[in-house]
């Protein structure tokens, strides 16, 4: 490596600023006091990546295990719950993937949740258990 590690407060601000303008696509404030970020990244049924915030709490609205991985039986969160716990992020009962910001230690709040997201596709799709892959 040709340079040390940074430490978080070493890092400079407008490139976390940058990185964070070229994820984000559109964002809309809704009336229940959520606000929607639309993302420029793509998840596996081929539609752009969808985060809701409201209070410092991230979600993803119960959509990536409750529609994308619909038939995945929910006892099989428990496999996920370490690996999207590396992103900051939690996996409720319900199929919830949520994110606190009063709790995350690193990271950009919708870098960590499209990469918590983009994790729990790629565990499902290339884990080779079967009725995994959603497609035929």
């Amino acid at each position: 490596m040709d340079r040390p590690l940074q430490n978080i407060n070493d890092i400079d601000e407008s490139k976390i600023i940058e990185v964070y303008d070229n994820l984000l696509w559109y964002k809309l404030p809704l009336d229940n006091g959520w606000t929607s970020y639309t993302l420029r990244a793509v998840d596996c049924m081929h539609d752009n990546v969808e985060i809701y915030n409201k209070d410092n709490v991230y979600s993803d609205d119960g959509y990536t295990l409750g529609v994308n991985f619909s038939h995945i039986p929910s006892e099989r969160y428990d496999e996920l719950r370490p690996i999207v716990k590396w992103y900051g992020c939690k996996i409720e009962d319900d199929g919830e993937v949520v994110l606190n910001t009063n709790k995350m230690r690193f990271g950009n709040p919708l870098l960590n949740m499209t990469l918590a997201l983009s994790t729990i596709e790629n565990y499902f799709e290339f884990s080779g258990k079967k009725g995994d892959y959603p497609y035929k």
